[in-house]
């Protein structure tokens, strides 16, 4: 694939997630529990990576102000200090989907709006906006006072707006932008439309929550006419992550819509016409509200009018109510082509007859439209073309056993095991499950345990293994930080070819150690012996330390 190629690629794959992300606002939480790869000693900060004598005076005082907060200093200059020693870790926070504004830091325990898309499964964070008050940390200010407001959000109004807005279900974004919009805001110069409306959104859950100054906490929600550009930040910033499946899966159905529209123009009239109210059919975009992610089961929300489901079976056949019960019939009457939702053995039955049985690497999620289920969408793991040579490759350098760490089914693990070669299966695992197993390597007496990941759900592994290696696109990620080597470039080819050279270099630079050593050894006894001039020791000793040198520089020659 050319350069250009590539670059087109990723400006489509851009303008897809631009085009049909819905980002849902749906909690908030400390930094240090909402963030993957956020640590203790970490200070987000917004802009580029720069050296510490680089970072203006405005950013310097919030970032000493944060650590001061989080009690990793006593003074502002003790906290600079600390930052020039590396004890405290200035990141970029947009390498961690985190967005900041002006002189905005955020910290282990400061609290962050999340904001997720259930359509391509990324997430997105931010720090809360301080409000009117002119003397806040994002303008680079710290003293007493700003503590004490810092000590509030964190400890007060933090909490409280979290239990409000898991109370609301989540808030659609781009349903307010919409709103907003037609209220002619634009949403960044001026956002008072903007935070009026959603303060309409959340400012009812607020009843529900258990404080006794919530009065006061309404009162600053409400009067913050620039609240909405930090939660907005959070969504935009959420298609940073991006999950493999829901893109796949977006993907696969966009096609399919393209292959009905164009059987219909090809007079094929059994299709439906492109003005049906179908949810998704008929519109270029079709109207989507009310989007719900439940971690693990699905995703549910209303396209075009319609109510839909996809997910686990459980979750698709589920009413508002929860599951429908055994052996209940779905309250509509069954369309052309779509399914009853039924319970027991009658289901099952009738999965069997309308689907066909699932074969054991393939896994399945449903959708049901109006309480009744229409489709099945079969996933499964495909295996890279060059995986089982690759592995091949590592066994012929010695690597003794092959394990794979995965999160799939164990079916499935089992048989892309056996396709590519690897010789224990780990399935089923969630990100801690991976890190027991390596410690678990690591502590059997093993020589070396590596570890090679890609996802942010690998950094913690990919951190206690003996050489973590992150695979990454070219980017930045937690992963990358967390490991101990970086391959910039998302084949898998490239993890024996680095052994390879490591080896290599390894070898190079012990002949050229022995081989220095050697020859200076019988240099120095020709001189002792008066075998050889005194000035031409001196010479034969400078030729040898260039011969060495130059032995050494030829690990840099690319062999392969």
């Amino acid at each position: 694939m050319t350069i250009e190629q590539r670059v087109n690629e990723a400006n489509q794959k851009v303008m897809d997630i631009l085009l049909n992300g819905r980002p849902v606002w749906k909690d908030v939480r400390p930094a240090l529990e909402a963030i993957p790869g956020m640590t203790r000693e970490s200070i987000l900060v917004a802009g580029p990576p720069l050296p510490a004598e680089k970072i203006t005076q405005p950013i310097r005082t919030s970032i000493c102000g944060a650590a001061v907060h989080e009690k990793l200093a006593v003074s502002l200059d003790e906290a600079w200090q600390m930052v020039l020693d590396g004890r405290i870790k200035i990141k970029p926070a947009q390498d961690y989907a985190c967005g900041c504004a002006a002189c905005m830091v955020v910290s282990a325990t400061m609290p962050v709006i999340v904001a997720e898309d259930p359509v391509y499964g990324g997430k997105g964070y931010a720090p809360i906006h301080p409000g009117a008050n002119p003397k806040v940390l994002r303008w680079g200010l710290y003293d007493g006072e700003v503590e004490q407001d810092l000590c509030w959000m964190r400890d007060e109004f933090g909490p409280a707006l979290g239990q409000a807005v898991r109370a609301s279900g989540g808030i659609d974004l781009v349903t307010v932008l919409a709103k907003t919009a037609g209220m002619g805001d634009e949403n960044h110069n001026r956002q008072p439309a903007a935070s009026m409306y959603l303060a309409l959104q959340i400012i009812p859950h607020f009843m529900d929550v258990e404080h006794p100054k919530k009065n006061d906490m309404v009162r600053f929600l409400a009067g913050n006419d620039r609240f909405f550009l930090h939660v907005m930040m959070a969504g935009a910033v959420e298609s940073y992550s991006v999950h493999i499946l829901s893109k796949g899966i977006a993907k696969a159905g966009a096609e399919a819509l393209a292959r009905l529209r164009q059987r219909f123009e090809d007079g094929q009239r059994l299709c439906p016409e492109p003005e049906a109210s179908w949810p998704g059919h008929g519109r270029e975009y079709p109207v989507v509200k009310n989007i719900n992610e439940d971690a693990g089961k699905g995703v549910s929300g209303e396209v075009n009018g319609h109510a839909v489901r996809v997910g686990r079976l459980s979750f698709a056949a589920a009413g508002e109510d929860g599951f429908l019960a055994v052996g209940e019939a779905a309250p509509l009457s069954p369309r052309s082509g779509q399914l009853p939702l039924r319970g027991g053995a009658q289901q099952k039955d009738d999965l069997r007859t309308r689907f066909g049985l699932l074969q054991p690497d393939e896994m399945a999620s449903y959708v049901s439209v109006d309480g009744r289920l229409i489709a099945r969408i079969v996933l499964r793991d495909v295996p890279r073309a060059n995986a089982k040579a690759v592995l091949a490759k590592l066994h012929e350098l010695g690597v003794t056993e092959l394990a794979m760490l995965t999160g799939d089914k164990r079916a499935s693990a089992n048989i892309i095991a056996s396709e590519v070669g690897i010789d224990e299966v780990h399935a089923e695992l969630f990100p801690e499950d991976k890190v027991a197993a390596v410690r678990a390597a690591t502590g059997a007496g093993k020589t070396v345990t590596m570890m090679v990941g890609d996802g942010v759900n690998d950094a913690p592994v990919l951190a206690v293994a003996d050489i973590g290696v992150a695979m990454t696109d070219g980017t930045s990620t937690a992963a990358s930080e967390s490991a101990q080597v970086v391959i910039m470039n998302d084949n898998i080819a490239a993890v024996p070819r680095a052994i390879a050279i490591a080896r290599r270099t390894k070898r190079v630079m012990l002949q050229a150690v022995i081989a220095g050593l050697v020859l200076a050894t019988i240099g120095m006894i020709a001189a002792a012996f008066n075998l050889i001039p005194v000035v031409v020791g001196a010479f034969l000793q400078e030729a040898i330390d260039v011969v060495s040198i130059l032995w050494a520089l030829t690990a840099l020659i690319d062999r392969d």
